[in-house]
C-alpha cells in the first residue's frame, strides 16, 4: 500500500499494485501497474532527500517517507473536510479517548 500511495503523492500517478525493484544509496525503484491499464507495468524512481548509508539509513528514510504522505493525505481530507481533522468531531471537548 505505501508503494502505490508513494506513486499516487510523490508522482502523481495512479497504480493498482506497486513492488520494490532497486535500491541504492540514492533511491529506490518501484514496478508499478497504471491504474486502468490492462498490463502497463512501468518503473517509477523516488530520489531520497540525502544519501543512505546504512540499512538503518534506508529504514529511516523510508519512515520518513510514510509520515511525509501519510500528512499529505491527512491534509488532503482536512481540506475535503472544510479543514476540521479526519475522524474528529465537530464541538468535541477535552478529554477523548485512545486513539
Amino acid at each position: 500500500d505505501d508503494l502505490t500511495n508513494f506513486c499516487k503523492a510523490f508522482l502523481g500517478v495512479p497504480v493498482e499494485e506497486a513492488y520494490l525493484y532497486t535500491a541504492d544509496r540514492a533511491g529506490f525503484s518501484c514496478l508499478g501497474l497504471r491504474e486502468g491499464t490492462e498490463n502497463h507495468w512501468r518503473e517509477y524512481r523516488f530520489p531520497f532527500a540525502r544519501e543512505v548509508v546504512s540499512m538503518e539509513d534506508f529504514e529511516t528514510m523510508l519512515n520518513t517517507m510514510v509520515a511525509e504522505e501519510k500528512l499529505g493525505r491527512e491534509e488532503e481530507a482536512a481540506k475535503g473536510n472544510g479543514g476540521k481533522a479526519p475522524g474528529k468531531e465537530a464541538g468535541g471537548g477535552a478529554g477523548g479517548g485512545a486513539q
